[in-house]
């Protein structure tokens, strides 16, 4: 073989030789002319002329030709003639993998020319890198082996090199021309073939023998290619589907790399085991594929499953056997990006680090990333400026993790930044902490959402970046149209100071009218007029404030009249006060705004100093200081309220008593504030004519002294004209027993109680003509027989009055009071009794006889002593006070018992009996007040009063009806609690008290038998009367905004299952006939953000808030720009539903706003419905009056605590029946065992 491949290389010197003159031709059969120009210029003319030549050639040099290295083993190969590559080809049929690598080898053979001089020939002597790069070279191919290499061309060069030209066959003169050279050149590439050597072939079969197709070792690893070689190569191509030619081309030599250089690959199918099994197994655990806890190394049957399953689910071929489409699509699916169709752990932390954030809230989120899942990605993008594809990309995954590190702002983080962040929101207006906590709960991400909401963010409760950096931008300038705040109050306020705006409380928002007006005040300042409150604008607003200033540095007169005025306010003492506004008048400043719940900032701003003026003037009131108090309290002492000898300069809670019992005094309206209206009167008793107190005199006077003797208080037998301390004390002690404002001047309050008691009420002990008019009443009642009653009031009579009293539910005294007298003429103005005639006479008899108490056929108009012992009959039956007399009582129960007759009556039975009913209820708090007007009595015992006149309860103690331990007690008192004394007592003082007292025994039985008083107290309430709407029209004809809404009443009472009389009574009452502003659509409201409400009111604008928590908190009288204020709608609230005590309207108008209610309709028939469910339809079964305000088996859910509550309810009911056509009436009475 090495033979042949040394012919070749002769043959191709004398083909050149004798086919060319000067010319060197390469083994690729290039012609390079080596003239005046490089080959490769040349190299397409020259191919063009010589291309017939060397197609001839080229037959004719394969004949006898190796395996074609020099021209088959390249790729790159060109031959410039079609034919000569086609010949070659198949005369070679050398393989792709040797041509490949044979396109290194461009092995050219340079002859002398004889006209010009090639490339010079390395010679002994010679010497540089070129020589030591030669000597390499011949060391790789084995033709040396110098330890210590040299740039010398010297014998043992020549010697090698001699050699080495010896062995392929080139001319042996140990010279290394460019033929040699070039030759050694492409011996050392690749491919390498039989006969190559050097050490490029030694480590080829080194690889051979480690990939197990050899096992040379010691010399038989020589650097020679050789027959053995070549059989190995071929046997290591036919194993791997190579081309088998025994060249070690590029193809060959790129498998044996290959081989050496890669893992074998692991096997993924049923009976492999390894490491990678466990990784594969957790990747598909991770999938949510399995839930192997600790996977095996081993892949069995089950592994297999799980593989098809996997495969199933993402439309691959379902094999069993994780190959590499199966591998690869777990890679993808565990790594980003995930979208709809992934699952797997990677989406449920993912789906865990959106509901951290807000973005969503599932509470155990599934491994499946579903629609669900890309809509909220989507809302996460959108937050942060992403592009909104609904794909968790890496883009997206890694803004998740940048939002999750920062400063942490989200419910259960703390820290002084949530003091900060609770700050900032409080100043804006969306909280009220007045000292937040570190602590981010759900409250604040409540705020946090409201924020959001005002401001068109993303709402996640959850205050990231975004959202801080609009807070700070909101807080600082430029404000404008829609911002909110502190910083806009103080805006507003500046405004106001500086005569553009008339704000007296000014809101928070930045609306329109803030806008216009700041564009007023830029265009007066020649500023943009652009309505944004940017820094130029604020700069120049600080400028013109007001001059003079009222702030510390100030100086002039105006600040002496100022600390003049807060002197005669008590807040300083300045006797001659400097015109110098120093720290001492800012603390002054300080003192009053905190007492006057100002911005304590220390400058008389203009609200400060429009208060000074304020509390200067009158009215006077409870909190008020200043001389004018002291002056107002000394005209009190002269006209006989108080005692003060030194009074203080303070208007308090026992000035403003003194000067309302003045007020009550005088017929003024009762507030304890000395308004100009007091001032006046006060001015007007002092200088009136004639005079009741000390230093008066007159005939008026001995009059006063003349009855004050009549009733006992005096013994004047010849009074004189002067009104002195003597006559004060007299006037005092009158005062005093009489439950007066004890003055001891004899105003005008004094004077009438004293005309009245000369006409006295009776009691035992009395006479005179008025106990004669008394007896003759009580037995035209029927409760005595006296036919010629004397004036005596006695025993006897005493006992008939408690009778009297005990019948109509009274307290039982046997004294004739007011009340007795009153009751006895109401009875007396109602009554029919023997000798009584007319038409009324006639009913009562027909009803009589309906009930079969009579058989008149045709009764006459007369009431004789039939018809008297009829009703005593009557009486005797139903339990009532036996007197023949038809008194109010038994009318009612004879209409009552008639109306049974015509009407549905059903019984609710009470496993109890009726007394053991009346002791549960007496368990309960009862009031009344029958006894408004009556004297009340507490133990001096336990009362303290100083000097001031303040009285307060040493313990607990009583409040009786009479100075007597042993009368009834009115209500309790807890020690500690302020009284008002009105008549002081050595045992018993007389205090003020209010309408509401403790009822006794007998009242409340009065009140809770069911057979007392109007039967429509048991109409049941939960039943349609039938009543068609026009009847029920006419009936609201004239009343307001309910006005022709029969219908819906109608609607609202069958679709909720309540009677139309109760809710049209209930809605007459609640709106005032139908006039309300709550009812009649004058009011609108709006929303500023979820939980804050506008009320417009017509004259007033107030917000109302809520916390989430059941607090509301209202801002009264505002100023706001509706255009800030969104879904504004006109309310309706027919049952006054939600208007509580305080803020009725704007909480009422709110509730209306929060139900929808629109219109008068839809507030029928949804108030209707508030009713039933609330009132009538509860689990307590309170379907009528009775039931509401008497509940036997659930009695701490009763809607009144007072005794005459249902009696009280009816009337209005009553009437409205009375104007229907034919209704359908149903009672429900309580029965007991």
């Amino acid at each position: 073989m090495v033979k042949l491949r040394n012919s070749m290389v002769l043959f191709i010197m004398m083909f050149s030789l004798f086919h060319f003159s000067s010319v060197a031709v390469g083994a690729t059969g290039e012609v390079t002319d080596n003239s005046s120009k490089d080959g490769e210029e040349n190299y397409q003319e020259e191919q063009n002329q010589d291309a017939m030549g060397v197609d001839d050639e080229s037959g004719e040099g394969n004949e006898g030709s190796d395996s074609g290295k020099d021209e088959g083993d390249s790729k790159n190969e060109e031959i410039p003639v079609k034919d000569e590559e086609k010949e070659e080809e198949n005369l070679t049929n050398e393989s792709e993998d040797s041509s490949v690598n044979d396109s290194s080898k461009n092995l050219q053979i340079q002859t002398n020319s004889t006209d010009e001089e090639g490339p010079l020939p390395y010679h002994e002597g010679d010497e540089g890198q070129h020589i030591e790069e030669l000597k390499e070279k011949l060391i790789s191919l084995g033709f040396a082996d110098w330890q210590d290499l040299t740039s010398t061309y010297d014998e043992e060069t020549v010697s090698a090199v001699k050699e080495f030209q010896g062995e392929y066959n080139l001319d042996v003169t140990g010279i290394a021309d460019e033929a040699t050279r070039n030759t050694i050149d492409v011996v050392l590439e690749p491919p390498f073939r039989l006969g190559d050597r050097g050490e490029s072939v030694t480590e080829l079969k080194e690889n051979l023998v480690e990939l197990g197709f050899a096992d040379w070792s010691g010399s038989d690893l020589s650097h020679i290619y050789d027959e053995a070689t070549e059989g190995v190569v071929e046997e290591f191509q036919s194993a791997n589907d190579l081309t088998v030619d025994g060249i070690a081309g590029a193809d060959t030599l790129a498998k044996i790399d290959k081989l050496l250089t890669d893992e074998p690959e692991p096997q993924y199918e049923v009976g492999d085991s390894g490491d990678h099994i466990v990784a594969l197994k957790e990747d598909l655990t991770s999938l949510g594929f399995a839930n192997w806890s600790s996977p095996s190394r081993y892949y069995g049957s089950i592994t297999a499953g799980v593989v098809e399953d996997f495969q199933e689910y993402y439309g691959l071929k379902v094999t069993g056997a994780a190959g590499e489409e199966t591998r690869t699509k777990i890679e993808e699916v565990l790594n980003p990006p995930y979208r709809n169709g992934d699952r797997g752990n990677p989406v449920v932390e993912l789906k865990e680090d959106l509901v951290e954030l807000g973005f969503a809230n599932w509470s155990n989120p599934s491994q499946y990333y579903g629609s669900v899942t890309a809509g909220i990605v989507k809302d996460f993008q959108t937050a942060y400026g992403m592009t909104e594809d609904g794909i968790a990309g890496q883009n997206t995954l890694s803004k998740i993790n940048e939002v999750l590190s920062d400063p942490q702002y989200r419910d259960g983080d703390s820290g002084d930044h949530i003091i900060a962040l609770k700050e900032d929101l409080t100043s804006l207006g969306f909280a009220n902490w007045s000292s937040p906590s570190k602590y981010y709960g759900s409250i604040t991400a409540g705020v946090v959402e409201d924020f959001q909401e005002y401001y068109g963010l993303n709402v996640t409760g959850i205050a990231g970046e975004e959202t801080r950096v609009v807070i700070e931008e909101v807080l600082n300038p430029p404000y404008r149209s829609g911002d909110r705040g502190d910083p806009i109050v103080e805006l507003k306020e500046k405004l106001t100071e500086l005569g553009f705006a008339n704000w007296s409380n000014p809101s928070q928002y930045y609306g329109g009218i803030t806008a216009g007006v700041v564009e007023d005040f830029q265009a007066t300042y020649g500023l943009e007029p652009d309505g944004i409150a940017d820094e130029n604008t604020l700069e120049e607003m600080e400028k013109v404030l007001p001059d003079p200033r009222y702030r510390e540095g100030d100086q002039g007169d105006h600040v002496v009249e100022l600390k003049e005025d807060l002197t005669a306010l008590g807040f300083a003492n300045w006797s001659s006060p400097s015109q110098y506004y120093g720290s001492i008048t800012a603390g002054v400043v300080e003192d009053f705004q905190k007492y006057y719940g100002l911005n304590a900032n220390g400058i008389a701003n203009k609200d400060t100093r429009d208060k000074i003026e304020e509390v200067l003037k009158p009215p006077y009131q409870n909190g008020d200081r200043g001389n004018p108090v002291v002056e107002l309290k000394e005209k009190l002492v002269e006209l006989g309220f108080a005692n003060w000898s030194n009074p203080s300069q303070f208007y308090g809670s026992v000035t403003s008593s003194v000067v309302e019992r003045f007020q009550s005094v005088y017929g003024l309206t009762q507030d304890g504030v000395a308004d100009e209206d007091t001032l006046e009167e006060v001015e007007k008793v002092l200088s009136s004519e004639p005079q009741y107190r000390p230093g008066g005199s007159g005939d008026h006077v001995v009059t006063l002294k003349e009855d004050l003797t009549r009733l006992g208080f005096a013994n004047w037998s010849d009074p004189t004209l002067y009104y002195g301390s003597i006559t004060a004390s007299v006037v005092e002690d009158f005062q005093d027993y009489y439950n007066l404002p004890v003055t001891g001047t004899a105003y005008p309050a004094t004077l009438s109680k004293i005309e009245e008691v000369l006409t006295p009420a009776f009691q035992n002990g009395d006479r005179g003509n008025p106990v004669v008019g008394l007896k003759e009443n009580l037995t035209t009642l029927g409760f005595a027989n006296w036919t010629n009653p004397s004036q005596y009031y006695g025993n006897v009579t005493a006992g008939v009055v408690e009778e009297f009293q005990d019948a109509y539910g009274l307290r039982i005294t046997g004294k004739a009071d007011t009340t007795t007298l009153s009751k006895l003429d109401e009875f007396l103005s109602t009554l029919y009794q023997n000798g009584d005639s007319g038409g009324h006479i006639v009913t009562l008899k027909e009803n009589l006889t309906a009930l079969g108490f009579a058989n008149w056929s045709d009764p006459t108009p007369y009431y004789g002593s039939i018809t008297a012992g009829v009703v005593e009959d009557f009486q005797a039956t139903y339990g009532l006070h036996v007197t023949g007399v038809v008194d109010q009582d038994t009318l009612e129960r004879i209409n009552s018992e008639i109306t049974k007759q015509n009407s549905e009556v059903s019984y609710t039975q009470h496993d109890m009996t009726y007394e053991e009913a009346l002791e549960i209820q007496m368990g309960r708090f009862q009031q009344t007040d029958q006894y408004r007007n009556a004297p009340a009595y507490v133990s001096s015992e336990y009362i303290s009063i100083n000097d001031s006149g303040e009285a307060v309860t040493t313990a607990q103690v009583n409040i009786r009806a009479e100075k007597d331990a042993g009368s009834h007690v009115y209500a309790t008192l807890e020690e500690g609690t302020a009284v008002n004394v009105v008549n002081e007592g050595d045992v018993w003082h007389e205090i003020s008290y209010g309408s509401w007292r403790n009822p006794t025994a007998n009242e409340v039985e009065y009140y809770m038998n069911p057979n007392n008083h109007d039967i429509f107290q048991h109409l049941l309430l939960s039943e349609y009367s039938g009543v068609e709407a026009n009847n029920l029209n006419n009936v609201l004809d004239g009343a307001g905004e309910l006005e022709g809404t029969g219908q819906s009443f109608i609607n609202g009472s069958q679709e909720h299952s309540v009677n139309e009389i109760y809710l049209i009574s209930h809605a007459l009452h609640e709106t005032g006939n139908g006039t309300s502003v709550l009812s009649n659509g004058s009011i609108q409201v709006g929303k500023l953000d979820k939980s804050t409400w506008v009320s417009f009111k017509p004259g007033q604008i107030d917000i109302a808030r809520y916390d989430g928590e059941g607090e509301w908190s209202i801002e009264e009288d505002v100023t706001i720009d509706r255009d800030e204020v969104y879904d504004i709608e006109t309310t309706y609230n027919m049952f006054g539903i939600g208007a509580v005590d305080v803020n009725t309207n704007t909480r009422g108008s709110v509730r209306a706003y929060q139900e929808g209610w629109f219109s008068p309709d839809k507030a029928i028939v949804g108030g209707s419905e508030y009713i039933g469910e609330s009132y009538i339809h509860n689990e307590y079964s309170q379907n009528t009056i009775y039931k509401m305000r008497w509940n036997f088996e659930y009695p701490p859910h009763q809607y009144a605590t007072d005794i005459g509550w249902a009696t009280k309810q009816i009337n209005d009911i009553k009437n409205l029946y009375s104007l229907l056509e034919d209704p359908a009436l149903r009672f429900s009475f309580p029965a007991f065992n």
